[in-house]
């Protein structure tokens, strides 16, 4: 007999799939990493990592901020482009 073992990844990504079949969550809804991992008690490394699962397989979208350095970069380069 195999014992099976989930770990807190998988257990929060089961979680949010109930939320989703239930209603809880629906398409469209934006997912904050700090409401979420609050309301599911765990950190937010566990969380990420299962939306990090869930976008692989194509059931969410995962958007990020730039950082500073990745905005002065981008300006840097949007005006040497425009200079051109």
């Amino acid at each position: 007999m195999a014992i099976r073992r989930h770990t807190l990844r998988a257990q929060v990504r089961d979680e949010l799939m109930q939320w989703l079949a239930g209603g809880r969550l629906r398409p469209g809804d934006r997912l904050e990493e700090t409401r979420l991992a609050r309301a599911l008690g765990v950190s937010r490394t566990p969380l990420r990592e299962a939306l990090t699962g869930m976008a692989e397989d194509g059931l969410c979208l995962l958007y990020t901020s730039p950082s500073p350095r990745d905005c002065v970069s981008n300006l840097v380069c949007r005006l040497l482009l425009e200079k051109g």
